[in-house]
């Protein structure tokens, strides 16, 4: 029964693609080809626009402002940048970015479960809120930009330094707003290479854009150490872990019913594994099947002010596991991960002020049901079946924020929120959080700014109540963790130089951490509260196109992200101390080359113990053969460096691997 369930959502992206295209399907063939030239010249206007419009931002005060008009450390990322790195997905691709640390416990991002990749805003690894077009896709704690295709995405706006203010729980370090494409040009990418394939079709009928990406991943070598084996198989020895052969399968419609409504609805699937195998002859101990999918439908109106959300967020990963050494036992997990809400704001001009109040609403559900193994070696046994869920709670709250220009130079800013949060358990929790902003213009090319806030971050339904795993404990008493942000900055854009530089001080109070305790020769993780979580550092930005064939970005972050386990105890060193970033761009007739990197260093891992830096490298290689058809040439790990892509366990890069592709448009 178990396997025809499987079965039926095997065809489930099918049912999606068939939908989406009936949605579509009110442009007839005629139409079609009577709008293709006039939808052509459209993209390629949006195109060509997405590059002055780079300097104007939705994310950091919920309507558009000019960067260099903008108090806060806000960035703008085109789709034509994030592809330049030759990253196919979102985690892969933000890893260039300035200031943010990438995680990562698999291949290109790759999740495991609950092990997902992560992109770190100055050092809080659990205080990152992702939003799709301005509506939050977090669910439990994770995002998934891993299986975020770049095709997809319009542009990428990150937000450093707290925004609860204005969106509510997790941007306790920072905000990463994905915006899909509204318009796509027809077109039709194929590639691969020796790591797997990626191909994408994109579609423009009428009032409705279409894109269906289908990527394969090939089974990686050793992606860990070897860890000793107490549990699997029937010998000793040790074992390490690999990924077999994954797939990725995502569809992003959106259709735009007048200027002031919009649908979006996107579909990803990800079907994985992960295998334990020991060292020495290669032979599997324990492989965990995964099928992850997730839906994300979006409602928006924008009219005189008017601006309202409707959002529905689903996730739910399916687990198999199977052990050679255990006949005809198979644990598994199906967990169901549910958000959904409207949020409405209103924003006017009032006594030369513009004023923004809105509300949001939103529901959050989780549901885990399964059977797991314990034991070791021959003595390993099935578990009773267990219930986790459903657990829910809801979230209500109210924002306001009044902007003030101050004479020619100054701009005032000062907003407010309150959140109310009540649990099905019957908890009830309050935050308010207060932001103070300031501006202040040197001329029209140069600006200082202040930013102060405060934000909170609610503790997931997993630290809260997670049943499942002997290893890991969860607790229901956890509170809500509070930051507090600080920073300054300056920004100076004139022709083709811009850059810029913020100081900052982060502080967290009652950080949730998976503590880690051995007892009995064991080893547990426990969800509890520390005592503070701090980091000060600083960060700067540089853009300069030398010509028109030339250009290149630096970037750089200095910190001292620091932990104290409990009041009184000493401050211990977390995560990396320093990046470096930089990509060079040259542009020349039928070519284009982009060579990105980063440098990730000073860094400790989760007991405290010194780790190598990791330095990612990508190459890029663009010759257009003719107008309508592009050949490209992607080289991913340029180094070939066997770097730790985690903050926890060692978990490696994958080794050098090149895609060779063609885009064709029409």
């Amino acid at each position: 029964m178990r396997e025809e369930k499987l079965a039926r959502k095997k065809n489930h992206l099918w049912a999606c693609l068939l939908l989406s295209s009936l949605l579509a399907g009110s442009v007839t063939p005629s139409a079609w080809a009577a709008e293709t030239a006039k939808q052509d010249s459209e993209t390629k206007a949006a195109e060509t626009e997405e590059f002055s419009l780079e300097d104007v931002t939705v994310t950091a005060l919920r309507y558009k402002s000019k960067n260099l008009e903008t108090p806060a450390d806000v960035s703008s990322y085109s789709r034509e940048q994030l592809k330049a790195t030759g990253a196919t997905n979102l985690a892969d691709a933000l890893k260039y970015s300035t200031g943010l640390i990438y995680s990562s416990m698999g291949p290109h991002g790759q999740s495991w479960g609950n092990m997902t990749s992560k992109i770190i805003i100055r050092g809080v690894e659990s205080g990152t809120l992702v939003m799709m077009n301005g509506v939050p896709i977090n669910m439990n704690g994770y995002y998934h930009l891993e299986s975020i295709p770049v095709e997809q995405v319009e542009r990428v706006e990150v937000l450093k330094g707290g925004g609860s203010v204005l969106y509510g729980s997790e941007a306790l370090g920072g905000i990463i707003n994905i915006i899909t494409r509204e318009k796509v040009q027809n077109s039709v990418t194929v590639s691969g290479g020796n790591d797997g394939q990626s191909h994408s079709v994109s579609l423009q009928a009428g009032k409705s854009s279409f894109n269906v990406s289908f990527g394969k991943t090939n089974e990686s070598g050793v992606m860990t150490d070897p860890k000793a084996n107490a549990t699997y198989g029937t010998t000793g020895g040790s074992y390490y872990t690999a990924f077999g052969d994954a797939t990725k399968n995502n569809v992003n419609w959106h259709y735009k019913f007048d200027d002031h409504f919009s649908a979006n609805y996107s579909y990803g699937k990800d079907d994985y594994s992960v295998m334990y195998k020991k060292v020495g002859d290669d032979s599997l101990l324990r492989s965990s099947d995964y099928i992850d999918e997730s839906h994300r439908l979006q409602l928006a109106y924008d009219k005189n002010g008017w601006s309202s959300k409707a959002y529905f967020n689903r996730q739910h990963v399916d687990q198999r596991g199977t052990e050679p050494a255990l006949a005809n036992k198979h644990d598994w997990t199906d967990t169901t991960n549910t958000v959904y809400g409207i949020d409405t704001q209103k924003t006017w001009q009032a006594g030369g002020a513009t004023w923004l109040a809105g509300t949001t609403m939103q529901r959050e559900s989780y549901n885990d049901f399964g059977q797991t193994l314990s034991g070791n070696k021959a003595a390993r046994t099935l578990k009773a079946p267990y219930t986790n869920g459903p657990h829910d709670r809801n979230h209500y709250a109210l924002y306001m924020q009044w902007d003030k220009e101050l004479g020619s130079k100054n701009r005032l800013i000062i907003g407010a929120r309150e959140d109310v949060v009540k649990t099905g358990e019957g908890q009830r929790f309050d935050a308010l959080s207060p932001q103070l902003q300031f501006l202040h213009r040197l001329d029209e090319n140069r600006s200082l700014y202040l930013n102060a806030s405060k934000s909170f971050r609610m503790p997931n339904f997993t630290a809260l109540y997670k049943t499942s795993s002997d290893n890991f404990i969860s607790n229901p008493d956890l509170k809500p963790e509070t930051g507090l942000n600080q920073e300054v900055g300056y920004k100076y854009e004139k022709g083709d130089v811009k850059w810029k530089v913020a100081a900052f001080h982060l502080e967290v109070d009652d950080q949730i951490t998976w503590k880690k305790i051995v007892s009995g020769g064991s080893t547990y993780y426990v969800a509890q509260n520390v005592s503070k979580f701090r980091n000060s550092g600083i960060e700067a930005s540089y853009d300069h196109k030398l010509s028109k064939h030339w250009s290149y970005s630096l970037g750089s972050s200095f910190g001292n992200p620091e932990q104290q386990e409990s009041d009184g105890s000493a401050w211990t060193k977390t995560l990396g101390r320093m990046t470096f970033n930089g990509a060079l761009h040259y542009m020349s007739g039928p070519w284009t080359a982009d060579l990105s990197a980063m440098y990730y260093g000073d860094r400790v891992d989760s007991d405290g113990l010194e780790r190598s830096a990791m330095i990612p490298v990508s190459l890029h290689v663009g010759y257009k053969l003719k107008e309508n058809r592009t050949l490209t040439f992607d080289v991913d790990n340029l180094l070939n460096r066997r770097d730790v892509t985690t903050n926890s366990s060692a978990y490696y890069m994958p080794e050098r691997s090149f895609r060779l592709g063609l885009t064709a448009t029409f």
